[in-house]
């Protein structure tokens, strides 16, 4: 056995003979060292670098040390344009793979797939994808990292479409989990979004959450559920939260037994002074179950004759909301004081495309138990978004809560929630108002096509007041197009 010396001598010596090999060959002078095209396999070398083994000896390949995934990439043929230096190669020119499939074959293998077979336009997403893990893994400064993770959501978009011609595919079941996994791996975050902001925005936060407003039963004194204030005198709830029960079932709560109460809200130095107003009147109602659960009350002013200040009212948007936006939702979750749960993402949007259709798809497949469930929910989850004539996008009419217009959402809210205002976190603007979601339960849950919350879009409520010709109530909203 030779002595670690002379393996590091015999190396040296390889590398030099490689490089005097080189000269001659290679491309135009860059700057710190030379171009080269090299075609070779990858192997372990020295200190737990990588080299690259040729037909003519081995080199050294700069950046891959620190990488954590370098060995799988252990015998994978390379073809390598970079720039070298000494005995070393810097591959920030390019860096691509000589056996075209080969991450496809690695994730089936991984997934326990035998499936190999595929469509073009995977077979080719999986190839752009494959190079980028490449470069990524060879520390391009950054520019690697976010090459893989658009290719990643090329390689998403790409499994979708072929759910959607067969969603019981198994071998593309077993590489829509597998891609999900490298996903929230890649963006090093749940969401997929670097999930960082100004602090001042918290500030704003707390004032926005001042238009919040609570629902009372002024028979039983109790507060049921939440609203917002959307105009100088204008409250939007949910249609549901009329009724002391299920709507059509229950008693209906005619606007003499509620009132809306502002400021009941807990700060470090004690409770806020509430002000409660009467509802005067129902100026708009939508419906229950698979249509659209909002209503809009005209509250009176106070038992000092005043109204909310003017800095309360806040704004809708028919602005669409977009897959993992940041959002954050004020309420009374189970009748208490005024709370905000932040941290909220829209999972499913209200309009999509069908790009983001066939992504939507790889997520609700991956988050499945097993092919037959998966199977199951993509065909639930296809019939939720059909096609929106004259257009090209799709609209989310969600079987999950009975074909009702929906953006789902993963919140953390709770009964007494409904008729929350959902804001975009980016410009605090309302989205819509929470209605429906999952039983209050104790135990954590992984969000997903079958667990989540609904929200109704607040684009399909002025949709809808303009449909019905409303003008009048349309003029007294605070409004953002």
């Amino acid at each position: 056995m030779k002595s670690a010396l002379a393996c590091r001598r015999v190396y040296a010596l390889g590398c030099l003979v490689l490089a005097a090999m080189l000269v001659g060959r290679a491309g135009p002078g860059m700057a710190g060292g030379e171009a080269v095209r090299l075609t070779g396999q990858l192997e372990e070398g020295y200190e737990g670098r990588l080299r690259l083994k040729t037909a003519d000896g081995e080199v050294d390949l700069k950046g891959f040390a620190g990488f954590e995934k370098r060995k799988t990439l252990i015998g994978i043929p390379l073809q390598i344009v970079g720039v070298r230096g000494g005995t070393t190669v810097d591959p920030n020119v390019e860096f691509v793979s000589a056996e075209p499939g080969r991450l496809l074959k690695q994730w089936h293998a991984e997934a326990g797939s035998g499936r190999q077979a595929h469509a073009d336009d995977l077979v080719l997403a999986f190839n752009h994808l494959d190079r980028a893990y490449l470069e990524a893994a060879a520390g391009m400064a950054g520019s690697g990292i976010e090459r893989y993770s658009a290719s990643l959501g090329e390689v998403s978009v790409a499994i979708g479409q072929a759910l959607l011609r067969d969603p019981a595919d198994a071998g593309v079941l077993a590489l829509a989990r597998h891609t999900a996994s490298e996903q929230r791996l890649a963006y090093k975050a749940k969401y997929r979004i670097k999930d960082l902001y100004n602090p001042q925005v918290y500030q704003r936060i707390h004032e926005h959450s001042r238009g919040g407003c609570a629902l009372v039963n002024v028979y039983t004194t109790d507060v049921y559920a939440s609203g917002v204030l959307v105009g100088k005198d204008v409250v939007l709830t949910c249609h549901h939260c009329l009724w002391s029960g299920e709507p059509g079932v229950g008693a209906k709560l005619t606007p003499d037994l509620i009132s809306v109460r502002f400021d009941y809200e807990e700060l470090d130095q004690g409770a806020l002074p509430t002000r409660d107003f009467p509802v005067k009147e129902i100026l708009v109602e939508g419906a229950w179950k698979g249509g659209l659960d909002y209503a809009l009350l005209r509250i009176g002013a106070d038992v000092h004759g005043n109204f909310p200040e003017p800095a309360r009212i806040q704004a809708l948007t028919a602005r669409p909301v977009r897959l993992n936006d940041a959002l954050y939702v004020v309420g009374h979750p189970e009748g208490k004081s005024r709370q905000i749960a932040d941290n909220c993402h829209v999972l499913f949007p209200y309009e999509i495309d069908d790009a983001t259709l066939a992504e939507l798809a790889t997520q609700v497949a991956a988050r499945a138990r097993g092919d037959r469930e998966a199977a199951t929910q993509l065909r639930m989850f296809f019939d939720s978004y059909p096609p929106a004539p004259p257009g090209p996008l799709r609209r989310h009419l969600s079987r999950r809560f009975d074909g009702s217009p929906a953006i789902g959402a993963d919140c953390d809210t709770y009964h007494g929630n409904s008729g929350s205002a959902a804001h975009l976190k980016l410009n605090h603007l309302v989205i819509g108002i929470v209605f429906r979601g999952e039983e209050d339960v104790e135990e954590a849950y992984e969000p997903g096509w079958m667990r989540h919350e609904g929200i109704v879009p607040a684009s399909a409520i002025l949709e809808d007041l303009a449909t019905r010709k409303l003008d009048a109530v349309l003029g007294d909203l605070s409004i953002v197009r």
